[in-house]
């Protein structure tokens, strides 16, 4: 059964996925990509995301092959859309 929760967090790795269709080369940390790329988002629906929430949808998109993660020496992760490799 979906809850109220899992539809909130469908909502925002929708606008991650929004955001990086018009913002390609984005790269950000977990903040930046809460202050950020759901800015737009968070104003126009009036719905926040924490940064737990934030975290979850990145690790969902990360399942999908949709984003990755870069370890960023100690310093934490920085999230990107997945490059893909030329054939």
């Amino acid at each position: 059964m979906r809850t109220t929760t899992d539809a909130h967090l469908d909502r925002v790795v929708e606008a991650i996925k929004d955001y990086l269709s018009r913002h390609p080369g984005a790269a950000d940390s977990e903040i930046g990509v809460a202050q950020w790329w759901l800015h737009g988002w968070q104003q126009a629906s009036g719905e926040g995301a924490s940064a737990d929430e934030v975290r979850q949808a990145l690790e969902r998109l990360q399942e999908i092959g949709e984003v990755e993660a870069l370890e960023l020496g100690g310093a934490g992760l920085l999230w990107r859309a997945t490059r893909r490799k030329a054939v």
